[in-house]
């Protein structure tokens, strides 16, 4: 049977008890306790810390809640103020467009009812026959009915001058026998009674 060799890799071993090289793993038992009562002391100083911090919270929540409450009343006052200008703003503008429309409105009718006076005088003209045009027998400008006249005028050389008919020297009979147009007789009087 074969020999065991002994364990001494960890203490405690059977022969002997190892000793440590980190100076906290050979700490008798008073200096373990003084380092837990220190330990407990750091403890006791954060959680009295830690406890002034948790009483001052209502207060800091109460405070918080204030400025909170002042906020929103400071934004519904800010919606109100903002709601007031828009509907003045849009109330200014709507009578602005409403006082540029009515300008431009008089100014509209004012020029048709300029308009209208003048088509007016220019149909009373043309009744009254003073339609001034260029006359292209005369090469003057005259009013419209002579113009006229001298065109149907120019169209008649053969129309009959008041000498010419006294001396056909015609009966009423003899005329009416004829049954000649009034254009007729204007236009061709010598060629149909001359003949």
């Amino acid at each position: 049977m074969a020999i065991k060799k002994i364990d001494i890799t960890a203490p405690p071993n059977s022969l002997f008890q190892g000793i440590s090289t980190n100076y906290q793993d050979n700490l008798t038992y008073a200096e373990f306790l003084l380092g837990v009562l220190k330990k407990l002391n750091e403890t006791i100083v954060v959680v009295n810390e830690q406890e002034t911090l948790i009483k001052d919270v209502p207060a800091q929540i109460a405070q918080m809640q204030a400025e909170l409450a002042e906020f929103e009343s400071a934004w519904n006052q800010y919606k109100i103020d903002l709601n007031a200008s828009i509907a003045q703003q849009m109330a200014d503008f709507k009578t602005e467009i409403e006082s540029e429309l009515a300008g431009a409105i008089a100014q509209v009718r004012a020029y048709i009812d300029v308009q209208d006076n003048a088509l007016k005088d220019y149909i009373d003209n043309v009744a009254l026959g003073q339609i001034y045009v260029y006359n292209p027998a005369t090469g003057e400008r005259q009013d419209l009915q002579t113009v006229i006249n001298s065109l149907f005028d120019s169209s008649r050389e053969n129309a009959l001058t008041a000498e010419e008919y006294d001396e056909l020297e015609l009966t009423a009979t003899y005329y009416d026998g004829q049954d000649i147009s009034a254009y007729d007789y204007d236009t061709a009087g010598k060629t149909l009674l001359a003949s």
